[in-house]
């Protein structure tokens, strides 16, 4: 509730993407699902102003199952055949 869809482009085959923002507090949520068969590695790109934030991640895959990970997004790992959720405050 309260968050709007953003447009999120990645230039990646096998790789769908969605992205939300809530104005008032700032927060981004992106949503990756990788259905290839291999990892994919994402950078932000200079515009996104996203390189070296902190994000929290939430990664659920054949092994796993809503993993939590604080990082930085500097090069994200999205797992073959997984679903990961971004979170920028």
């Amino acid at each position: 509730p309260g968050m709007q869809r953003i447009d999120v482009d990645v230039a990646s085959e096998g790789l769908l993407a969605s992205g939300y923002k809530e104005a008032h507090k700032g927060t981004l949520v992106l949503v990756f699902i990788n259905e290839s068969a291999e990892e994919k590695i994402l950078g932000a790109n200079k515009e996104s102003n996203l390189s070296n934030k902190k994000i929290i991640t939430y990664t659920t895959s054949a092994t796993t199952s809503l993993a939590k990970s604080n990082t930085i997004f500097n090069k994200l790992l999205i797992p073959a055949k997984s679903i990961v959720t971004v979170v920028v405050n």
